[in-house]
């Protein structure tokens, strides 16, 4: 990320076969929720989403590792798809 970015994407690649919707939950290290997407479409053979932030949110965190899970409801139940751990450096 540099100086004058306005935005972050991320690439997240999971398995989606027979999903219609995902929950994409991002954590720091210490368990705090720093964004949540609900309920995120999801196409027939779609194998990736692209996920994007505020650079300006990115840059206030401070150094520290973003988990990021995928999820989708399999019958009463949420079943994780993915999850990702990113090294975060600060601003």
């Amino acid at each position: 990320m540099w100086a004058g970015d306005d935005l972050v994407v991320s690439r997240i690649r999971a398995d989606l076969a027979g999903v219609d919707a995902v929950t994409i939950v991002t954590r720091q290290a210490s368990g705090e929720e720093i964004g949540r997407l609900s309920d995120v479409p999801v196409r027939p053979g779609q194998h990736e989403i692209l996920n994007a932030f505020s650079a300006d949110h990115l840059r206030s965190l401070p150094a520290t590792r973003v988990h990021v899970t995928v999820t989708a409801q399999g019958g009463s139940r949420e079943q994780t798809l993915a999850e990702y751990t990113l090294e975060h450096a600060g601003a």
